[in-house]
């Protein structure tokens, strides 16, 4: 989710996204890896 604040100090959201659309942010290759797997079992109702 991306916030951001305007000029009248209010909060407004910009986007939000789905985790398995997200880049890597930071996260090393196995965190960003396991990530992409975990939310695209969620996705398609695969179990553990």
């Amino acid at each position: 989710m991306d916030v951001g604040i305007g000029r009248d100090d209010r909060t407004y959201l910009v986007e939000v996204n789905d985790g398995f659309s997200l880049g890597c942010l930071g996260l090393g290759p196995l965190a960003y890896s396991e990530l992409l797997e975990e939310r695209w079992r969620e996705m398609v109702g695969a179990v553990g």
